[in-house]
């Protein structure tokens, strides 16, 4: 019977190596996933205005492209073609204030970090819209259009006709090129006042509750967030009771203890350490799909997500590398135990003289 208590025992040693994965992985993720540092890390302030800013003018050429009735009066195709990112940093510098995105980003990560603590009262916390709306609609708009003007180059004579054409009220859309002295003025209102229409829209402050997210909601993720804790300890118990249900099977000394179970950790151990090259490499595979994607809108949150992606990965494989070395650590010292402590002959010799 000693054959077959072993060859079930070595079936149990995957089950064990797989739950000791699974326990490390969900350890891992959920401190990157749940912890407000994560997101701190990858939606810096500068690095969302950043990556913001330019995809702005690319998101609205497909919006007037996929969205006809939107009504955009100007050629944003032409625009978009005409400046880089460097040039629409330095436009909308002042119209997009920078601190006031960062504001933004500290709200979305203080939403997060509500939910991980149950915390759920900022979605009442009311979100001031007036500096954003002041640059819409006060001086920095002209600035902006002046900026835009004169970075523009300068209009052919064709687009000279359509731009006159488009002012006497003809169907056509705006040509977005640097006119000339006697149309500048006409351009240059034209620009503000759709600026100043999209500021007139904002309202002075919104809160988290009227754009339709509830407390209920964050509720339901902070349950997941405590299920998932709860899971964690869990997976790592399964591992030990089939550690120990083995030890019952087939460990008659000291020796066999440190040889199955150090072993079965040691594994344990390696295994993270090929997970942590798997998560690199889907990291790197989700890098190379974003760089193919057409639509502006996908890509900016495809950097986004990579973004959290990198930083959740960083964080991640802190925690992996510092599992596996516990692992190798215990794993070594019970190995150690297998080579140097009394073998079940042994204790049955001492028996036998005693």
């Amino acid at each position: 019977m000693k054959w077959l208590a072993r060859l079930f025992a070595l079936m149990l040693v995957p089950c064990a190596i797989l739950f000791f994965l699974l326990a490390a992985m969900d350890l891992a993720m959920s401190r990157a996933i749940f912890n407000a540092d994560t997101y701190r890390a990858a939606l810096s302030r500068e690095q969302v205005y950043q990556e913001l800013v330019p995809n702005l003018l690319s998101i609205m050429v497909d919006d007037a492209h996929n969205n006809p009735q939107h009504g955009f009066p100007f050629d944003l195709a032409t625009l978009s073609e005409r400046l880089d990112d460097d040039d629409w940093h330095t436009i909308t510098a002042d119209l997009i204030p920078p601190t006031w995105i960062g504001e933004q980003v500290d709200l979305v990560i203080a939403v997060i970090d509500g939910v991980t603590r149950g915390q759920f009262g900022i979605i009442d916390q009311p979100i001031d819209l007036r500096p954003l709306k002041n640059s819409l609609t006060g001086p920095p708009k002209e600035a902006a259009v002046d900026a835009l003007l004169a970075t523009l180059p300068a209009c052919s004579d064709d687009e000279v006709a359509t731009m006159q054409q488009f002012f006497s009220g003809g169907d056509l859309l705006m040509p977005m090129c640097q006119p000339p002295e006697t149309l500048y003025d006409a351009a240059a209102s034209r620009i503000s006042t759709w600026i100043e229409s999209i500021g007139a829209q904002l309202p002075e402050t919104v809160t988290l509750s009227s754009l339709d997210v509830e407390a209920i909601d964050l509720q339901a993720m902070n349950l997941l967030v405590n299920i998932n804790q709860q899971g964690i300890a869990l997976l790592f118990v399964c591992p030990l009771a089939i550690l120990s249900l083995i030890v019952l099977l087939v460990v008659q000394s000291l020796r066999s203890f440190g040889r199955w179970t150090g072993g079965i950790i040691m594994l344990s151990g390696l295994m993270v350490l090929v997970s942590l090259l798997g998560l690199q490499a889907i990291t790197l595979n989700s890098l190379t799909a974003n760089w193919q994607l057409a639509d502006a809108q996908e890509r900016f949150i495809g950097e986004i997500i990579l973004a959290l992606m990198r930083s959740a990965f960083l964080s991640s494989s802190a925690t992996l590398l510092v599992i596996a070395a516990i692992f190798f650590s215990v794993g070594f010292v019970l190995l150690l135990m297998s080579i140097y402590g009394p073998s079940h002959d042994d204790n049955a010799s001492a028996a036998l003289h005693g």
